[in-house]
């Protein structure tokens, strides 16, 4: 991606890895920081998969993305672990953490904020007509 001119809205995520996006993501993310400022930004995070040991704690750290993009909120769901599609170094990590193979999104939940994004965008088209 060489630019996001010409978007109006942006829907931004990654799954999320020890508690970070992926590299990918955050890099996109901060090479056209300035330019997603513009325009309404939404960010998600899909996982965590299985028990989080420390409920206390944010299962990912993206406060400062979401301040930097002006983004108009962030959404954790739920992940997917299938070690038949990780590399060697991931199923290490997931054997060594002990999480089981499992599909926890919720499509239902996730399609309702996609619903509310959609209405979201229509108020705004309004409001700019």
């Amino acid at each position: 991606m060489h630019s996001v001119e010409g978007l109006d809205a942006v829907v931004l995520g990654s799954a999320v890895y020890l508690g970070h996006w992926l590299e990918p993501a955050r890099k996109l993310a901060e090479s056209f920081a300035d330019e997603l400022g513009r325009v309404p930004v939404w960010l998600f995070s899909s996982g965590p998969v299985g028990e989080q040991r420390r409920p206390a704690e944010e299962p990912v750290v993206v406060e400062d993305l979401v301040r930097r993009l002006n983004a108009r909120g962030h959404r954790l769901f739920g992940g997917r672990i299938d070690r038949r599609t990780l590399e060697f170094p991931e199923r290490a990590v997931v054997a060594a953490l002990r999480v089981a193979d499992a599909d926890n999104r919720d499509w239902p939940t996730i399609r309702a904020w996609g619903r509310e994004i959609g209405t979201s965008l229509a108020r705004l088209e309004r409001s700019v007509s």
